[in-house]
């Protein structure tokens, strides 16, 4: 098996027709490209300067190239990073990949390389609406932020990065029935003789990344996430590294994240996460009171949003965090067995 020496995020490109987005990058010399489809994202106003918001979402998105190959190089040739920046991102990745280097028992390194002579990549400071868009995933977490929206009269609409049964079933009981969907995918064109690896991705990064572009499509201007307190700590310490495989849905992330945004894409840009005071039963707790998402919500490690396997830990969990506050017929009947 060949092991890679590089990887390169090359270009980006947006075609205002088709509202569909490539993102190109290479692994060795062979091409790789990610595409966003925004066509199901409702009142798209095309602006000239969408270029910092397009290459952070080629930024965020990097790893789910790189990670799979594990490259002795991680080259940025789309857009210039200045020192500043290149600290934000290889801290981003490094904490963010941090269960996936563990899993895969390789170091924790990152060698992350802005090309030289790259474009030069300017952020805006056009004025936002106070609109805000919530991010849906069809788990509970998200079922509360709309409630908690809903009584602060705060107007938002739902944005889903892909589609499932329960992020419909979310939708269709939720205080607001406007939704932006997202279609992503890619294509590799890389040998299958280059050693590839699996494991976790920084995937919150993934997703925010992809909100702020539609906030700036649409001119909002607040980003609404659902990530608890429970994300603000590790999970094991190896070598003095601290594992947490929800890192970047951390307060300290949160925190370098918005101060990115300021300096380098908008600074008019509010991104937040709703549910950042609250613990895991704390959520649940609030989440019994709103019957009408307990037959929709969905949130499993093997089948997302899709189904309850009802084998998995985050099955488990949740099952065990409802119990306090449900009945024991009305758990077992989200569930449809007693776990």
């Amino acid at each position: 098996m060949i092991n890679a020496e590089s990887t390169n995020f090359v270009k980006f490109k947006y075609d205002k027709k088709s509202h569909k987005i490539e993102l190109h990058y290479l692994v060795d010399q062979y091409p790789v490209i990610h595409f966003l489809e925004l066509k199901k994202v409702n009142n798209i106003n095309y602006h000239p300067n969408l270029d910092p918001y397009i290459f952070l979402c080629g930024m965020a998105i990097y790893p789910f190239i790189f990670s799979k190959y594990n490259p002795k190089k991680i080259l940025v040739s789309a857009g210039h990073l200045n020192k500043d920046q290149m600290k934000y991102w290889h801290k981003w990745y490094l904490k963010g990949l941090g269960e996936f280097f563990y899993l895969n028992k390789l170091p924790h390194i990152i060698n992350l390389e802005s090309v030289p002579n790259s474009p030069l990549i300017k952020s805006e400071n056009v004025r936002l609406r106070n609109k805000a868009l919530l991010l849906n995933g069809g788990g509970k977490d998200s079922c509360v932020s709309a409630e908690i929206l809903k009584k602060s009269n705060i107007e938002f609409e739902w944005l889903m990065i892909g589609y499932s049964n329960s992020q419909q079933g979310v939708l269709e009981v939720s205080p607001c029935t406007v939704k932006n969907i997202i279609v992503s995918y890619q294509k590799f064109m890389v040998p299958n003789n280059y050693k590839t690896y699996n494991g976790h991705k920084p995937f919150t990064l993934y997703t925010s990344s992809i909100a702020i572009l539609i906030a700036a499509l649409k001119r909002f201007k607040y980003i609404f996430l659902s990530n608890e307190k429970s994300a603000n700590f590790g999970n094991l310490k190896i070598n003095n590294i601290e594992i947490n495989h929800q890192w970047t849905k951390s307060l300290e992330f949160e925190k370098m994240y918005s101060k990115y945004l300021i300096n380098y894409v908008n600074p008019n840009l509010s991104y937040s996460s709703i549910l950042k005071p609250l613990y895991e039963l704390q959520i649940a707790k609030i989440f019994a009171l709103y019957p009408k998402y307990h037959d929709v919500f969905i949130s499993c490690n093997r089948n997302g949003t899709k189904s309850w396997c009802n084998r998995c830990s985050k099955c488990a969990f949740i099952f065990l965090a409802l119990s306090p506050f449900l009945s024991k017929k009305n758990v077992v009947d989200i569930f449809n067995e007693d776990l």
